[in-house]
């Protein structure tokens, strides 16, 4: 495998907070699985913004990890899955995709001053950015809508492919297969969170649809993932907090459909946030009281 493939894998890998090319293989197979489309945008997405990060000679530990490769990632899989294909989209796509490496490079410094990693705020920003200026699709696509599929398994499953927005439970158990290769607690946290997010969208009888496709359960796999064995060893402790950042995630993504607003990732980002700044709180305060 040439460096720069290697670099692009990672990429893949690094949306679900892993450094692993051979994971990020997984993913592209799952995501092939699931839709050739989103895949093939998630991966020219990944190409884009490695390039450019290796391009403006950024740091170079960095991009070897791929962490200059998945905010375009994502905006590769959304742009393909979200909007109306045409000359301006993929014009808007190559820059979207460039601009999210120059983002991440600005804004992880500032992030990291404030005690917090940036994630993918640089996806969720431009994405948002790209939804205001170029037309969405119309049409009833896998991502908005499913067939009330009632299998519990399934939708669990789903819920993790949704992260690359693809329905497809299939995808997603290869996706689970690719994150074995990395760590096994990747893989047992991102089953906390969809089992955790689905028995409780199901218990706030959410609507049907994005119950079934998962749309509830993929920013709280991310935030288990985050917070169960990212930024937090695995522990009880880290567990506890993992679940409450789930529960709030699902929350946000309903007020954010609420209020008309694409949830994207956004739900993610905030909880795991405030559930980092809470646990140098409670650390802070336990410290304060033992001395």
């Amino acid at each position: 495998m040439s460096k720069f493939l290697d670099r692009v894998f990672r990429g893949l890998s690094q949306v679900m907070l892993q450094n692993n090319s051979l994971t990020g293989f997984f993913i592209l197979i799952g995501l092939a699985i699931g839709s050739p489309w989103v895949a093939l945008g998630a991966f020219l997405g990944t190409v884009i913004s490695t390039w450019t990060a290796i391009f403006l000679r950024y740091e170079k530990t960095d991009i070897i990890r791929g962490l200059y490769g998945y905010n375009g990632c994502l905006i590769g899989a959304a742009f393909f899955a979200l909007l109306i294909p045409s000359p301006f989209m993929f014009v808007g796509f190559v820059l979207a995709s460039a601009f999210s490496t120059i983002l991440m490079c600005y804004l992880a410094p500032e992030y990291k001053n404030m005690g917090l990693p940036v994630m993918t705020f640089p996806f969720v920003l431009v994405s948002w950015m790209a939804k205001i200026t170029l037309p969405m699709k119309t049409t009833v696509t896998s991502i908005y809508l499913g067939l009330h599929d009632i299998s519990f398994a399934k939708i669990v499953l789903k819920s993790i492919s949704e992260i690359y927005l693809v329905e497809s439970a299939i995808a997603g158990l290869v996706i689970l297969l690719g994150l074995l290769v990395s760590s096994f607690w990747p893989v047992i946290f991102t089953l906390f969170g969809s089992v955790v997010a689905t028995g409780l969208a199901l218990v706030l009888e959410l609507d049907m649809d994005g119950v079934s496709a998962g749309l509830y359960g993929f920013s709280a796999v991310l935030t288990s993932v985050a917070l169960g064995c990212t930024f937090m060893k695995p522990t009880f402790k880290s567990a506890i907090f993992a679940l409450v950042g789930i529960v709030s995630s699902v929350l946000l993504h309903v007020l954010f459909i609420k209020v008309g607003a694409v949830p994207l990732t956004a739900p993610f980002l905030i909880s795991t946030w405030l559930m980092i700044k809470l646990e140098v709180v409670l650390r802070d305060h336990t410290k304060f009281i033992t001395n």
